[in-house]
């Protein structure tokens, strides 16, 4: 039995050689040196602190961090998972760590799983090593937070709405259920919603009440937290969420100030964070996939006409539309938008190269092998996006906020403050929680009171003569003489 067991993984081993080697490739990208070079900046870091204080008060969040839109929260279900790693790890920084870069790794098998039920092997091949090796997306795998979980979110809600499109027992609790799960990590996704009746108006299905019920029921589940605040605090969340769409709809087409955003700044911000998707900030291999962004719309819409785009496709392709369209309508497009588009452009862009003709396809593949190497090479070049004074960097690694927060815990014999020499310690009190989180993981007493000591960006310009400071590879630590 032994042997045949080795027998039937080396024949696996043989068979699924490359997605095995791709999923190994995210693995270590998302993992290697986690507890040195893990990426915890401040919203990041007040999660973890808002998880552990709930641990120990024994009460359980029903919102979880605010959304763009201050007066809306995400759902508590990030904070959630933090608070179950907190009561089996302690305060444990790696375990946090590991648990949000399990999730980001299970994201590139759940998507070539799905590439390869619905649409083809190769597609499913391309697609995973876009994902896996996407400088972006490992830097989103590398922090504990909120945005984390979103892609594997998407690639679940995809596999159920397959399920509605098939009829499959149950498919339209799995489905509703499904949206609400994504919609748990980042309200944005509200749009996708509208997948649900598209394919029940596509396959001209007429609802029963029981299946009503199936769909209020699933929603109902998966926006339970919210729904339990809503009947509390007089529908301030979902219910107001909901009024807000609209209004925010009747601005846009009534062309009122605050409604859309400008052509140029939203450009900018998909050219920026889209970029990053593909490449550590180098424009040219930006406007390369652009082209061929574009030229798969024009396929996707030509197999349409023919009536010979797949239904996973066809609704990859309608939620890249009803992403752009609506961060377009809503007038931003933050970093923290763009989880979904891991999934989204990948897949779209690996239906493109399989539909090119022979010679370009193969030149093609050339170049997504060539840029999975590079891109490998560029995130370890750059020290997984942390100690880095590059521009896409997320500042100080967990090794240097360590390193800060021991020296001046020393420095200050245990109390001290913490500010910035812009005060934005003062409009953004969660702007030091990842300081105060990796404090309290190394056993140090918080303290609001005491020397101050101002943090800056190593390449900030000195305020004056007057300061002490120490250096650090992305971050330095200023005071006065006390």
């Amino acid at each position: 039995m032994k042997s045949l067991s080795l027998t039937q993984t080396i024949n696996f081993l043989k068979a699924n050689w490359i997605i095995c080697l791709i999923v190994c490739l995210a693995a270590w990208t998302r993992t290697w040196q986690l507890d040195n070079l893990g990426i915890l900046y401040s919203d990041a870091g007040r999660d973890l602190m808002v998880a552990y204080h709930s641990v120990q008060d024994r009460t359980l969040p029903l919102l979880g961090i605010p959304s763009s839109v201050p007066r809306f929260k995400q759902g508590p279900v990030t904070i959630w998972l933090e608070m179950m790693v907190i009561v089996i790890f302690g305060v444990n920084t790696l375990a946090q760590s590991l648990t949000f870069a399990l999730i980001s790794i299970l994201a590139v098998i759940g998507l070539y799983e799905f590439a390869a039920i619905y649409l083809s092997k190769r597609q499913a091949l391309i697609a995973a090593a876009l994902l896996a090796l996407s400088p972006l997306a490992i830097a989103n795998g590398r922090v504990p937070y909120h945005t984390t979980p979103l892609p594997l979110a998407l690639v679940l809600y995809l596999f159920s709405l397959l399920l509605l499109w098939q009829r499959k027992k149950f498919n339209l609790f799995f489905v509703s259920f499904a949206f609400a799960f994504l919609f748990q990590f980042e309200l944005a996704m509200a749009p996708l919603i509208l997948l649900i009746p598209f394919v029940l108006w596509h396959q001209k299905r007429k609802l029963r009440k029981t299946q009503f019920l199936q769909l209020a029921l699933g929603l109902a589940v998966g926006l339970l937290p919210q729904i339990i605040f809503d009947l509390t605090h007089k529908f301030a969340q979902v219910g107001t969420f909901v009024v807000w769409i609209g209004y925010k709809l009747l601005q846009f087409v009534s062309f009122k100030a605050g409604g859309g955003v400008s052509f140029t700044q939203y450009g900018s911000a998909l050219a920026h964070f889209g970029g990053r998707i593909f490449s550590t900030d180098y424009w040219q291999v930006s406007v390369l996939v652009g082209v061929l962004m574009l030229v798969g719309f024009y396929i996707a819409f030509r197999d349409l006409r023919k009536k010979e785009l797949a239904p996973a496709m066809l609704l990859v392709e309608l939620a890249i539309l009803l992403l752009f369209v609506s961060y377009f309508v809503y007038g931003s497009a933050s970093e923290a938008y763009f989880p979904p588009f891991f999934i989204l452009l990948p897949l779209h862009l690996a239906y493109t190269i399989t539909k090119l003709n022979k010679q370009l396809q193969q030149v093609t593949l050339i170049g997504v092998v060539g840029l999975c190497l590079f891109n490998l090479y560029s995130v370890t070049q750059q020290s997984f996006f942390v100690e880095t004074t590059q521009p896409f960097s997320y500042g100080a690694s967990v090794r240097e906020i360590r390193h800060i927060i021991n020296f001046v815990d020393a420095k200050s014999t245990g109390r001290y403050q913490l500010k910035t020499l812009g005060g934005l310690e003062a409009e953004f009190p969660s702007f030091f929680e990842n300081y105060r989180w990796l404090a309290l993981e190394s056993g140090q007493t918080s303290s609001e009171i005491g020397p101050v000591f101002y943090i800056s960006n190593a390449n900030a310009t000195m305020p004056n003569s007057l300061f002490f400071y120490r250096e650090y590879a992305s971050q330095r630590v200023l005071w006065q003489p006390f």
